[in-house]
């Protein structure tokens, strides 16, 4: 009685490659020498080779789309709160929360209702653009809290902070305190517009420290 052959996925490798080159060797024999073309009919024509042909298909998908899951999984789990949503609507509309979770999903049931929403978009990381008015106060507001220097100027050219289209010769302003200190100046006088980090971004290029204690002044208000 011959021996009985067992599942190929659970041979050894000296065992597994034994029966690869007989399988190889039958080929040739069967197919005169044209593997190929036997195992394209065996494939197209053959009822029981396509059904093996569509279970090839299907585990090799799934093996793709494991990796692209395992992939969104990663990107999932280390993104910040506000964006957990956004990656999980990649997958929220064809899998289940239960099949999400037994692929290593970290999620609740908030969390997989709103990535499910037609309308959902993840938050903008990317800057928001000043407004021109708070840019018009916050400059007005820097002119009038320094001082001019008559005998020092600064080429502002296009595309700096305080320029226009053209290059322009500006007189030097000084600031008389800190960057910080007039930021909340600004605030206690306008309110509070905008981030320090702003601010600073528009302070225009000629507005100076001054490089000597006589060059400060000082402000009395009334």
């Amino acid at each position: 009685m011959p021996k009985k052959i067992q599942p190929f996925s659970s041979q050894k490798s000296g065992q597994a490659s034994l029966n690869l080159n007989r399988f190889h060797q039958a080929l040739e024999q069967y197919s005169g020498g044209e593997p190929t073309a036997l195992l394209e009919k065996y494939f197209t024509s053959f009822r029981q080779g396509k059904e093996i042909k569509k279970k090839l298909k299907i585990s090799m998908t799934e093996k793709k789309l494991s990796k692209i899951i395992d992939k969104i999984k990663n990107r999932h789990s280390n993104a910040p709160q506000s964006q957990k949503a956004f990656w999980l609507s990649l997958l929220s509309k064809s899998f289940t929360k239960n099949e999400l979770e037994n692929y290593g999903f970290k999620i609740s049931k908030d969390q997989f209702k709103n990535s499910r929403k037609n309308n959902y978009f993840p938050k903008q990381v990317g800057r928001k653009p000043i407004n021109e008015q708070i840019m018009e106060r916050v400059l007005n507001f820097i002119d009038n809290n320094t001082k001019q220097s008559f005998n020092k100027t600064i080429v502002i050219k296009r595309g700096q902070r305080g320029g226009g289209e053209n290059p322009e010769v500006r007189f030097v302003r000084y600031l008389d305190c800190c960057v910080r200190c007039l930021y909340n100046r600004f605030c206690e006088r306008e309110g509070r517009l905008l981030s320090e980090t702003k601010f600073r971004e528009l302070i225009p290029k000629y507005v100076k420290r001054p490089t000597k204690a006589t060059g400060k002044i000082i402000y009395i208000y009334l």
